[in-house]
This record gives C-alpha cells, sequence and structure tokens, in this order.
C-alpha cells in the first residue's frame, strides 16, 4: 500500500472550505476530511458534514473524501447508511466513513443520551456492513431491531466504503481490530501509536482476521511556516485546548498533574462559561506537551516528525491545519511540498 497524505479542513464556511479542498486535490494529496459536529466552536459555523462531502464529491475528481468522524447517535443506522451509500454513488467510489463514539458538545445539548457509547458504535459498524453488503437485513441487536431491511443504492465501492474507526480507548480500539477498515486517532506520540497498533493486531490475531487491507492513519494538528517560531504561536492555543479535553492523553504523555477530568471530551459541552473555564485550563499545560502531539515549526521539521509515526506503522498522514485562513493555507501548501512530497511514491 503507498503512502497516504491528507487534510482535515477546520470549521469555515462553504467558500472557505472549498478552496481549501481544491487546494488539496491540485496539489496532489490523498484524501480530505471533513467535521462531523452539530456545533464548530462558539466562533466557528460547522456545516453538515454529509451534505458538504456530496457537492465536495461534484466538485472534485480525485481526491478521497471522508467524515471525521460521525457519531452513532445522532442518525438511525439505516439513514447513515443510506446517506453514506449515496455520498459514495456521487463520488464514484471515493467515500471513507470515518465513526467514532461520540462527543458530548454535539449530543447533550440536544437532548441526546450517551448510553454505552462503545457498544453502539460496535452494533452500527456491524449493521452499516450488513446493509451495505445485503439484499435484505434480519437482525437483532442490543439498539437495533432490523427486519427485512435493505438500502439501495448499494455503495458504489465493493464490498463496502471503508470505514475507518476513530479510537484512544483499549474498548475502541477493540472495535477497530475487530470491525474497522482502517483505524483514525489524535493526539498519539509515536510510541503510543505502535503501541495502540499492535493492540489491534492482536485482537485481529484473536478473531483470525485480516489487516493486509487495514489502514492505519494519523490525524496530526499541524502549522507549518518559514518562521517557525510563528508557526508555534499559531498552533499552540488550540492544541492546548484539544490536550485540555483529552486527561487521559495528557496522564498518557506524562503530564497528569494538569488533567481537569471534568473537563473529558466526553462531558464537555460548548457554553460561554465552560469555554472559559477550558481556556484557563489550556493555558496551564505546558508547551512540552504540545510538541509531542503536534507538527508546529519550519515545513523540514515535518519529515523527521512524520517519518517517526511511519516507522510506527502509520500509513496515511492526515493534517489538521490549526490557525487563521492564511496560516492554513501557507500550512497546506508546506505539507503539500515538504511533508507529503518529500515521502510521495515511497512504499509504507
Amino acid at each position: 500500500m503507498p503512502l497516504q497524505f491528507g487534510v482535515t479542513v477546520p470549521f469555515f464556511p462553504f467558500e472557505l472550505t472549498l478552496d481549501l479542498t481544491l487546494r488539496a486535490e491540485r496539489a496532489g494529496l490523498d484524501s480530505v476530511l471533513v467535521p462531523d459536529h452539530l456545533v464548530g466552536t462558539r466562533s466557528r459555523e460547522a456545516l453538515e458534514a454529509w451534505s458538504l462531502l456530496s457537492v465536495l464529491a461534484m466538485k472534485t475528481s480525485r481526491v478521497r473524501l471522508a467524515s471525521a468522524v460521525t457519531d452513532p447517535f445522532r442518525r438511525h443506522v439505516a439513514v447513515l447508511a443510506q446517506t453514506a451509500a449515496t455520498v459514495d454513488v456521487v463520488s464514484h467510489g471515493r467515500l471513507t466513513l470515518g465513526i467514532g463514539a461520540g462527543e458530548a458538545m454535539n449530543l447533550l445539548p440536544y437532548g441526546i443520551a450517551i448510553v454505552r457509547p462503545v457498544e453502539r458504535l460496535r452494533e452500527t459498524v456491524w449493521l452499516l456492513k450488513k446493509l451495505w453488503t445485503e439484499e435484505e437485513v434480519q437482525a437483532r441487536g442490543k439498539f437495533y431491531r432490523l427486519i427485512g431491511a435493505s438500502v439501495r443504492p448499494k455503495p458504489f465501492q465493493k464490498p463496502h466504503p471503508p470505514v475507518w474507526i476513530a479510537a484512544n480507548s483499549p474498548r475502541s480500539l477493540r472495535v477497530a481490530g475487530e470491525l474497522g477498515d482502517g483505524w483514525i486517532p489524535f493526539l498519539l506520540t509515536p510510541e503510543q501509536f505502535r503501541d495502540d497498533l499492535n493492540y489491534i493486531k492482536e485482537v485481529a490475531s484473536s478473531l483470525n482476521r485480516s489487516l493486509d487491507s487495514f489502514e492505519p492513519c494519523l490525524n496530526i494538528p499541524i502549522v507549518l511556516d518559514v518562521d517557525g517560531k510563528r508557526a508555534v504561536r499559531a498552533g499552540s492555543s488550540l492544541a492546548k485546548i484539544y490536550l485540555a479535553m483529552k486527561p487521559k492523553e495528557l496522564e498518557k504523555l506524562g503530564f497528569g498533574t494538569y488533567a481537569r477530568w471534568d473537563l473529558d471530551w466526553s462531558k464537555h459541552v460548548h457554553t460561554a462559561e465552560g469555554d472559559r473555564f477550558l481556556a484557563d485550563a489550556a493555558e496551564k499545560i505546558p508547551q512540552e506537551a504540545v510538541d509531542l502531539v503536534t507538527i508546529l515549526g519550519k515545513p523540514d521539521d515535518a519529515i523527521d516528525k512524520i517519518e517517526d509515526f511511519l516507522r510506527a506503522g502509520a500509513k496515511h498522514i492526515i493534517a489538521i491545519p490549526l490557525g487563521d485562513a492564511e496560516t492554513i493555507k501557507r500550512t497546506l501548501g508546506h505539507f503539500s511540498r515538504q511533508g507529503a512530497g518529500y515521502f510521495r511514491d515511497k512504499p509504507a
């Protein structure tokens, strides 16, 4: 499998999102991922992911399109299966479904309870694949009962679009090993990436499941600038926000004294008071923690960090560019040339 490189577009208005997507395709990147949120931040809007993916499919011709990531709560599994199949047909087989256990900010303010999220994730992936590949589905699960259910059209890709599991915890990593066609983690060091990927392989091996076509991805915050110090300034604040909402990851990185367990991603919702509290906690996180799980610096600085993740087993590096629109455009250009360009056509 050749190495792949992509970009997750941030929460921006449609015209800018389309511009970044077309830039990514022209630059030769392999994938464009869009967030699937009901809420972006208090200052940025969140376009509905699947409507957006359909439009981007019509505006592009080559780049792979993916959700980063959908949750198993906001859409009935049959609706999600039909929606994804439609985007796969419209894009002529360029869809990848990224899915995770869900985030409080997209659920709790809307009255959607988070009940047994990993079990629901597992059942949703299992049923998606049945609905995509079987003419009539008879299935009784813990959350769904399907009686002669069918979805048409079937996806363009056979047997179905790849499903990437967003997973950082042992239970969700197990789902990746059991049912995933790929894995898309966030905020890991190369060593943590290697350890988690080995666990996924152990799970798959215990089930006699081949991972020959399995795609280990990495979603990593990036700012690249010829002025390395400016890149650090542009990306550090938001990276610290991400880390503040991941207390388990902070603890794994050796910065547990800065972890606020009441700010966990699975609990935090965007309110004025809550975001002020989050920002205060984020300011206290050391830059050393940020440096371990991001790429902030000069373009050539990206090469060594990317190489570390490739050695750890990553086959698809996906940049999450941070900063304002102009900073993101610069980062995208540098990442395409000095990052992806350096490794282009090398074997994984």
